[in-house]
């Protein structure tokens, strides 16, 4: 799995953020998504088509706590409309390593192990710039099917000499 390396423009994203602890992802990020669908037709704004975003921030002691932020969320095309038990983030642009995921997001886990504790290590010409990712979710995505594609965007920058 090599990355692609492309340019994010600014966006727009509202969700439900959740705390969550890396030993419980596999069971709380599929409840929080499903929360947010409960209540996605309160966004007013929303790009055509739906695009989803799961952005992740991990914290400065995240490595010590395994403690991180998750928001399932759409993109809309601003921040001026955000339901009363949402939040709304702008997602700064910027140069990004972009991975394809291929196959159900029960093995998601997979690829971002490969990310970071392959890739990103052994790789001499780039380093993360900034403290979150997320995953992109268009019309590729077919949930837990092994045809299912999504992308992971890691912010990166050249390692200078």
């Amino acid at each position: 799995m090599e990355p692609q390396f492309k340019h994010f423009e600014p966006s727009y994203i509202v969700g439900m953020p959740s705390l969550i602890h890396t030993s419980k992802m596999k069971e709380t990020i599929p409840l929080v998504w499903n929360h947010l669908r409960e209540y996605f037709h309160q966004i007013s704004n929303l790009t055509i088509p739906n695009q989803c975003i799961g952005f992740e921030y991990y914290p400065d002691d995240f490595v010590k706590t395994g403690l991180f932020y998750y928001m399932p969320s759409y993109i809309v095309k601003d921040l001026s409309s955000i339901p009363k038990n949402m939040c709304g983030k702008t997602i700064e642009g910027g140069f990004h390593a972009v991975f394809t995921h291929k196959g159900s997001t029960a093995m998601i886990s997979k690829s971002f192990e490969y990310i970071y504790h392959d890739w990103l290590i052994n790789n001499k010409e780039y380093e993360l710039s900034s403290n979150y990712d997320f995953e992109y979710y268009d019309n590729r995505f077919m949930g837990m099917s092994e045809e299912s594609e999504l992308e992971i965007w890691v912010p990166v920058k050249k390692i200078e000499a």
